[in-house]
Formats: C-alpha cells, structure tokens, sequence
C-alpha cells in the first residue's frame, strides 16, 4: 500500500475546494524535512498544524505532527525534551477520529525512535514489541514496513546483535521482494551498521556502492549524507583513509540525525591516524556533545563523552577530558538503566586521573598572554592551539579574575572549544565585579546571549550597568527589543541612544534594518545617509547600501549621484535607471522558502524578472525589482564554469508589479522550430509570456508508434496578463497547437476552464508526460 495515496488525494481535495495554500504546505513541508531545512521546517509547522485544525481535519493534523516528529525525533535527534510532545500525538493518533489514518502507524514509529534516542539499550524490548504489534497491522507493501523493519533491527543492534540484526534485515527483505516490491536504501543503509559492528567493511562497501549505482534521479540529502558518512567510516576501516577524509562531510555541513554516526567514522580515522587528532575535531565532538545535552539524548551523551574524552587525553587535553566526563556523570543518572554505563564512567574517571597532574603556570599569571605569544611565534606553522592554552588561561583568570585582556583571550578560547556555557559563565563573574566600568567584554556577553537566544537575559545585563554605564544598558535593550521585533521600542531607544552618542554608528545600523523590515526605504535612505556621512574608513558596503535603499524609495537622483561616488558609469543622465546590463538570478523569500529567478539587471541595483513563477507561488513575470548588491554566490574558480556564470542576489523591494496572471504548463511534442517560433511571434505580440523549462535533450517516446522512436520534446510556461480569462489562454492554444503535427497537453489550464480533460489525460498517457 503507498501510504502516501490519501494525502495525494487531500491535496486534489484541497486545491479544487479553493485551498490551493494547504495543499502547497504539504509538499514543502515534507520537502524541507527531507531536504533536512530544519530552520525552515520548524518555521512552517505552526501554521501547518493551525490549517489542518481551521479545516477541522484530524487526519491532516496527524500528518503533520508527525512529520513535525521526523524533523525533531529524526533531523535533530531528540530526546527527552520531545517525549511530551510525541507521547501527546501517539494518544491524539489513536482517538476514534484518527485511529483509521494511515500515518498513526508512523507515529507508533515516532514514539519507539524517541525512546531510542533517549536511552535505545534500556527500551529495547519495549521497541521490537511496538515494532511487532504494528507489523499485525501492514504488510510489505507499506513503506512503513520498511521503516519498522530497520527499527527493529536498529533495537537489536542496541541489544548488541549485529549477527541477528542482519540475518533479520535479509529476512524482511524477502518479504518485501515476494510481495513484488523493491527492497529500500533504508533496510540497505542497516545492514552496512550491522556489518560495520561485524567488522566486516567489505560487504558493507559493496551495499554501499550498490546504493550509489542505483540512485536515480534527485538524490535526497536525507540520503545522500547518511550514505557518505557510511562509506567513509567503512573506507576508514579498510585502511582507505584518503578517500574517507575525502567523503566525509564536514563537520558544519552533518545534520543532528547523523551527528553519532560522524563521530563514530572520526573516531575510526583517528584510530589509523592519531596525528590528525586535533583541537578542531575536538570542538566539534564538544559541539555534538553539547547539542545532545540539549535534546535529553542520554544514552548518547556517554557514548560520545567516552569518544571524546580518549582523544583529548590523547592529544594531552585533560580540560577538555573533563569536561566530557562531568557531562557523561550528569547523563548517567538519567538512563533507564546503566546497562554498564556506569562501570565504564568509572575507568574513564581512573583514567582522567591518571593524566591529571597538577599543573602550573610557566610564569606569573600577568606575563602568561605574552608568554604564549612568544611560543606562538615560536611555532607558527602549527599556529595556536586553544584547547591546550585553555588550563594555563584558566589557572591564570583564578589569580586575575579582573583582568579584561586575559578574560578576553580565555573566552576566545572557551569559544573556539565549543565551550559556550563556560565562556558565558566567565563573562558573567566579570561584569558581576566590574560593572561599574565599561568593557568591551559586555557585548561580548551581549553577543553570545543573542546567538544562544537567550534574549530575556539580555535584561539582567542591563540592569548590571543601568546606573553605572546607562549607554552599556541602553544598548542591551535595544537588541533585546529588536531581536523580540518589538519594532516600536526598539526605534525609541535608538533615538534616545543616537541622541546621547551621535557619533556611535549602532543605533542608526538598527533604525535601519528596522525600516527595511517594515519597507519604510525613505527611513532607511535617511539613516543610511547619515551612516554614509560619519564613516570615515574606505569601506564601500554602506555607500551601496545607501544606493540600494535610494533605488528601493526611487530617489532617482540620490541614486544617481552615488552611482558617480562608487565610479559606476551609467549610460542615461537622468531619471529612473533602466538600462541593459545582462541576466542575474534573483533571490525572493516568499512563506518562509527561497525562490530564484532568472532576470534582466536594469542597474547597479536594479533588475526586471523574466521567469514566470511556478503556478503555485505569486506571480513576479515583469516585476521591477532593487536588489542587495551583495552576490549571494561566490564566482567560481574554474575558468570554464565562470563562462556560464549567473551571479545571484537577494531581492530587497518590489517596485512595481507586471501585473501578470497565474503560471500554466503546457507538455508535448516539440512541433519544430518554425512553428514554435511562430507561436512565440503570437504570444509577444500579445504581450504574453513563454518561456521554455525544458532542454534541448528533453525526448519523449510516442506509444502509437511501434518503433518506438524518441521524439524531441518541449515543456514551456505560458502567462497572461491578469485582464486575460483563463479562457482566453486556452483558446489560443487550441488554435495555434491545432496543426501541430503531435497534439500537447495543458491539463490543469483545462480543468480550470472547466473544458473536458479526456484528451489532455489521453496525450499524457501516449506520450508518457
């Protein structure tokens, strides 16, 4: 059964009711979660479950709360701090109104991955016993078998039985090869852990590869990362370590779901080559280590404590040693049960122990930042190395709790280490007894809670220096309201700020960004201006700014005059810029989703969009847009691939629309050159738009003929102004197409019209389209 068949047919349900929104959100929800977007995914989920309860749609709301679960339970691997949530959908899942959806079989799935997630070990029989019960429920032509069955196998690799736990997967996929269906990459990707617990990375190579060969199509990233990640651990295993550094993906490129899985493929790398057990593969485990903490993923913190603390006491880091095993001591008692979890705290703590000996600083704590210049200096091609000056900073700042440069350099440190909360908590103490002074150290504090997100923090900062440093405490609310969008108190306070300090540059840089957020570029240019008059580096950044925000509010000849500054020549001498300067991509952030379009670049800022949206997004064809001058792609490297080079920048205004109606799909047979080229001459001459999707080696089979033979093929959109009827389109291209040699199809324009759609369904079906 393909689970997924009632949610194609709620999202026809959807669109023909007029709800063409909730049937788009579906589609992009998933799309994000499998993408692993997961900023983006968690941005869509409020209104997601919100819909589905306006539409009073309990199966919907199962839906997507449970894929709410695969983005937190799967992309972020949590814990513990999803258990309420998840318990809540498997109870809403089974009330008489839900209890007949088919995804309740994937919440019964969410709640066995949160409890493996939180200690997988200590619920093992609890999980093959969900697994088995909802077996009764599907056969093996549910997708979700072969979800179940890498579940329960994923259990008994938690119960320490590759052996079985691969004799299982073989077994499942018969089942699901009798019952005619293809055995998933899922069920495959299992088998390579198990055999990799076998030690056995031959067979696990050639799965792997295996894999690889059969991908066909778009390759999700969902997929494509666990796949690298596999290889390179077991290419590790072989002796391959090239190769696996090589597919390894870097470090801020893994998503939470793959953390264990990474660092269990670094750990096997170190194995073979120690000397690349560096401080930066050790922050980046503290920095797994720390996201688990954060999720209440238990069992795991351990696991990679004991990882981490064996190479930090390799490459002589006891700090960082004991760090991890404080972290591993906390997790302990939150297990289900130790399961030898405690036995091994135990040596590690022995073992800690033995590598802690009292250290000592090389000369008095004053001199020790210069100290560790001179042996920097000394040995620059290893450059400096934080996590070993880390327990000399440290004894130092116990002297010197007051000293503002040795504070600076140790949470440096700390930062660099992953050791976040250590450096907020430095910080802390030395504005708690130096508050009555101002120091740069404040906004570090200041900076760190805001990336944390830890804004109602941001008050207890304040208050510290309200009566002694007001400009220190003023600040600190300002960023709290503008990181809150309590717009409105946030500009008061910039103007109390600019008021009391005209030269500082900050408050106007937040008015700013304000009035671009609320589209007010008349507010922007004037701050900008300002900002433009008091710099006094040789930075250009805020003056094209400034010609950004000057294009966006059409002061033309403001704009103008700073095109002189920044030495652009412009063709035209007055007016509105509109002159010729070539294609770039345009970026648009359109319900949370990022959008491009290929454009005609009018200006140094300015540019009018050329390709039509697709039917389900808002139209932009003819749009005159200001653009960031800032290029959000970089130029490639490669002479060869900057020749086809489309530079892409964010859209910041839409100055005016075109006006034009919605995206329509027409697919076919390509009727040749002089007849389409006649078509076009029709549709400019309309003032219409095409534009053509496909290449030139797009090819489709025509099922009348015996022989098979590939004919080449076209998919083009086609849009009208919104003054021209749906019916207007439709009868245009029943003329024009009517003595093509092969008929082509725009179906949903024909449903839209309310024509017959036989024959759009019959082109489809002899041409395969």
């Amino acid at each position: 059964m393909d689970i997924w068949d009632w949610v194609f047919r709620l999202e026809n349900d959807l669109e023909e009711a007029g709800h063409e929104h909730a049937s788009k959100l579906i589609e992009q929800l998933t799309t994000e979660i499998l993408e692993m977007n997961i900023g983006k995914a968690e941005a869509l989920i409020p209104e997601a479950i919100a819909l589905s309860r306006s539409l009073k749609n309990p199966w919907l709301e199962v839906f997507f709360r449970h894929w709410e679960m695969r983005n937190r339970i799967g992309n972020k691997s949590e814990g513990e701090s999803v258990l309420a949530e998840v318990v809540s959908l498997f109870e809403f899942a089974h009330r008489d109104e839900t209890i007949t959806c088919p995804q309740t079989v994937c919440v019964t799935q969410d709640l066995s991955a949160c409890y493996a997630n939180i200690d997988g070990p200590a619920w093992v029989e609890e999980r093959k016993a969900v697994c088995n019960e909802t077996f009764e429920r599907i056969d093996p032509s549910w997708s979700c078998f072969h979800c179940l069955s890498c579940e329960y196998a994923d259990a008994l690799l938690d119960e320490g039985k590759p052996e079985e736990a691969l004799d299982y997967l073989k077994a499942q996929g018969e089942k699901i090869t009798t019952f005619g269906e293809e055995v998933s990459e899922a069920i495959r990707t299992f088998e390579v852990h198990a055999l990799l617990r076998l030690n056995q990375p031959e067979k696990a190579l050639a799965i792997l590869e295996k894999c690889e060969a059969e991908v066909d199509g778009y390759d999700w990233p969902v997929s494509k990362q666990d796949r690298h990640i596999l290889k390179a651990h077991t290419l590790a295993l072989l002796g391959r370590v090239d190769e696996s550094w090589e597919i390894l993906p870097a470090w801020n490129d893994v998503a939470p779901r793959y953390y264990l899985s990474w660092v269990r493929t670094v750990n096997a790398l170190l194995n073979k080559e120690p000397e690349k057990n560096t401080w930066s593969l050790g922050s980046a485990i503290q920095a797994v280590l720390t996201h688990f903490v954060e999720v209440g993923a238990h069992r795991r913190c351990i696991e990679v404590a004991e990882v981490q603390i064996k190479l930090a006491l390799a490459r002589g880091s006891v700090w960082t040693a004991k760090k991890a095993l404080v972290i591993a001591h906390e997790a302990l008692p939150k297990l289900r049960a130790p399961l030898g979890a405690d036995k091994l705290l135990a040596a590690l703590s022995t073992e800690v122990e033995h590598h802690s000996a009292q250290a000592s600083l090389p000369v008095p704590a004053e001199a020790l930042l210069a100290w560790l210049n001179d042996q920097a200096s000394q040995n620059e091609e290893a450059g400096r190395n934080p996590e070993q000056e880390l327990e000399l900073l440290m004894l130092a700042v116990e002297e010197r709790p007051n000293d503002e440069q040795l504070i600076d350099i140790t949470v440096s440190a700390l930062q660099a280490c992953s050791a976040t909360k250590e450096a907020e908590a430095l910080l802390w103490r030395y504005i708690e007894n130096n508050h009555e002074q101002e120091s740069d150290l404040a906004y570090q504090l200041l900076g760190l809670l805001i990336r944390g997100n830890k804004l109602a923090e941001l008050e207890r900062l304040a208050n510290y220096y309200t009566d002694t440093q007001p400009t220190i405490a003023l600040w600190c609310r300002i960023q709290q309201a503008y990181h809150q969008s309590n717009y409105d108190e946030a500009k008061q306070r910039c103007l109390e700020m600019y008021e009391i300090v005209p030269s500082y540059l900050g408050a106007p840089r937040v008015l700013v960004a304000i009035a671009v957020q609320e589209d007010n570029f008349a507010e922007a240019e004037k701050w900008q201006q300002i900002i433009v008059d008091k710099i006094t580096d040789d930075s250009t950044s805020d003056v094209w700014d400034l010609l950004t925000y000057s294009c966006a509010n059409q002061n033309w000849f403001l704009a103008r005059s700073i095109a002189k500054q920044l030495e652009i020549t412009l063709e035209s001498t007055g007016g509105v810029i509109n002159e010729d300067w070539g294609w770039i991509r345009v970026e648009v952030v359109e319900e949370n989703e990022k959008i491009e379009y290929l454009a005609r670049c009018t200006g140094p800022v300015t540019a009018v969009i050329k390709e039509p949206a697709h039917p389900s997004k808002q139209q932009r064809v003819d749009d005159k847009v200001v653009f960031d001058a800032a290029q959000l792609a970089p130029v490639p490297e490669d002479e060869e691939e900057r020749k086809y080079f489309i530079p892409l920048y964010r859209m910041v205004k839409t100055l005016k629309q075109g006006n034009f109606g919605r995206t329509w799909f027409v697919d076919g047979v390509y009727p040749g050159e002089e007849m389409f080229k006649a078509f076009e001459d029709i549709i400019d001459a309309k003032g219409w738009r095409i534009w053509v999707n496909s290449n030139q080696n797009y090819q489709v089979t025509d099922q009348f003929d015996l022989d098979e033979t590939p004919l080449p093929a076209v998919f083009f959109s086609i849009t009208a102004p919104k003054s021209v009827s749906s019916a207007e389109i439709h009868q245009l291209l029943e003329e024009v197409t009517a003595d093509w040699v092969h008929p082509v199809h725009w179906l949903r324009l024909a449903e839209e019209v309310g024509v017959s759609i036989d024959e759009h369904q019959e082109i489809i079906t002899r041409y395969g389209l």
